[in-house]
């Protein structure tokens, strides 16, 4: 019992060793009391360092893989995470924007007018070209500047296939020239398969996305300015593609005639 009564009134924690030694050394004067002064002396003076790692570049992460897409609006920079849903509908313009220019804004502007009264339109950079593969850090942060610059939204994706694009941006509509309209729609670009063609557009309705196709000059053609009724659309996806009328919006204006003017980035 006297066992008992002694634990429960003696004081725990490092209190209660160092009144302990304390007492110890009392009545032992050959203890030395020293730890404890040692102790109290460093708990005084010891200091707590942060150290803070700075955040990586997201356009290198994007670049690097780790990151499907990184958006540049209101200011701000959102990594990984595109708006879409919750009851607007997002219109996107693809482009290389090299450089970005007059028709692009005006082509966007016509297509959200398009799109109906809850629809909000932003620009689409891959980094990942179908043809000429990755585009390098300074190519992606020259294009990007020039939107913070404008105050105008862009988002940087590696989706570098509509079909892409659809998985990442489900419900969006997708902003496209008639030159880029008529080779989406050609089986070639499928492997000659008209079944591989029809599963990639399966897909895309499925996602919920849509096309609204813009007329443009056939600078490689006649000459002549050709839209979505030019195009020969195959019956089982033509409900997926709207055009954009001509009074609507027309620019002859190109990326390649400016960067050929010595416009480019």
């Amino acid at each position: 019992l006297p066992l008992a009564r002694a634990a429960a009134s003696a004081p725990a924690g490092p209190a209660a060793d160092a009144t302990a030694t304390a007492a110890a050394a009392a009545a032992d004067p050959q203890l030395d009391s020293t730890p404890v002064d040692s102790i109290q002396q460093q708990d005084e003076h010891d200091e707590v360092r942060w150290e803070c790692s700075p955040a990586p570049d997201p356009l290198q992460e994007l670049l690097a893989g780790r990151v499907r897409c990184v958006e540049f609006s209101d200011g701000g920079v959102a990594v990984d995470a595109p708006r879409c849903g919750a009851g607007w509908r997002r219109v996107y313009l693809p482009g290389s924007f090299n450089p970005l220019h007059d028709g692009h804004k005006a082509m966007l502007a016509a297509a959200v007018q398009m799109a109906g009264p809850r629809a909000e339109g932003c620009y689409e950079l891959t980094v990942q070209n179908a043809d000429k593969g990755q585009l390098a850090l300074e190519d992606v942060q020259a294009r990007v500047a020039q939107f913070v610059a404008a105050g105008l939204p862009l988002l940087v994706t590696s989706a570098t296939l509509l079909v892409d694009k659809a998985r990442l941006l489900p419900g969006s509509t997708f902003v496209l020239g008639w030159d880029t309209a008529v080779r989406i729609v050609m089986s070639k670009y499928y492997g000659d398969s008209e079944v591989g063609m029809q599963l990639v557009f399966r897909d895309i309705r499925n996602a919920g996305c849509s096309f609204l196709v813009a007329g443009r000059v056939d600078d490689k053609g006649d000459g002549s300015f050709k839209g979505l009724g030019d195009i020969r659309l195959p019956p089982e996806m033509a409900d997926l593609f709207a055009g954009i009328p001509e009074q609507r919006f027309r620019s002859d204006v190109s990326s390649t005639a400016l960067r050929a003017a010595g416009q480019g980035l």
